[in-house]
């Protein structure tokens, strides 16, 4: 099996809003969590319910992420509801998947979540935080 380093909070994660930032590091937390699960050898279904608790705690932050958005007038919101929706998929195809008769190799599922926390926190969040710093007759209140 490819071996996957846990991801590391850094100063690189941390986009300036201290609220997203800790709920950044709560998801990035539940990840290592799944790493580990993954290097012990647990159970398809030991992963499937740290899975669960990816997909839950996701959905709180996008709404958090999204809220935050509206308010700030962002206008790649929509752009960036669609990325969660396509997040939050893919999570319940692994996890629905992961219980099947051809289940997801682990290795898939932690590719695809180390591209995207990195992708999405670095780019897409920083995207919109920078939006506010530009705009602040938008700052959120």
């Amino acid at each position: 099996m490819e071996r996957f380093d846990r991801i590391e909070w850094g100063p690189e994660f941390g986009i300036g809003n201290q609220k997203i930032d800790a709920e950044h590091k709560s998801l990035i937390t539940i990840h290592n969590k799944l790493v580990d699960f993954i290097q012990q050898g647990k159970t398809r279904k030991e992963m499937a319910e740290i899975l669960s608790e990816l997909a839950d705690h996701s959905l709180k932050h996008f709404q958090t992420e999204e809220q935050y958005m509206e308010k700030l007038g962002y206008p790649k919101t929509e752009e960036h509801k669609n990325l969660h929706k396509e997040f939050i998929y893919k999570i319940s195809m692994f996890n629905s998947n992961l219980l099947s008769d051809h289940p997801p190799k682990p290795e898939e599922i932690i590719r695809f979540l180390h591209y995207w926390w990195f992708e999405h926190i670095q780019q897409h969040d920083l995207e919109y935080e920078n939006f506010q710093k530009q705009h602040p007759e938008h700052q959120s209140r």
